[in-house]
């Protein structure tokens, strides 16, 4: 059976840099989350100014974030209603952000891991 050189030292590397990718996943994450919080503020209807400061990031878990809020009526100012048209602000934060939270969160990485 042939071996190709190197392959040894391959997997130990491939090994470390997925241990060091685990470590430093969730503040890439977050970093790329904050991003979309941030334009979802921005976006969001303004009356009182509670949607807006209940907007937040939050870990579920080292490979995944969400960025929501629990103001009882969000729902239905992103989905909107029978009588209410919808005024969406995260979807679009999200949609329009996409490029940008992906290279943040390899920014992150690349930097975290150096």
């Amino acid at each position: 059976m042939a071996e190709i050189k190197g392959m040894k030292e391959l997997r130990v590397n491939v090994g470390k840099l997925t241990k060091e990718i685990q470590e430093v996943l969730p503040t890439a994450l977050k970093a790329g989350a904050l991003l979309i919080q941030n334009d979802g503020k921005k976006r969001a209807t303004f009356r009182t100014g509670t949607l807006r400061r209940s907007i937040h990031t939050e870990d579920v878990s080292n490979t995944e974030v969400r960025v929501g809020t629990d103001v009882e009526y969000a729902p239905y100012l992103e989905y909107g209603t029978k009588k209410m048209t919808a005024r969406p602000y995260l979807r679009p934060a999200m949609d329009e952000n996409r490029e940008k939270v992906i290279d943040k969160v390899k920014a992150v990485i690349q930097a975290l891991i150096k």
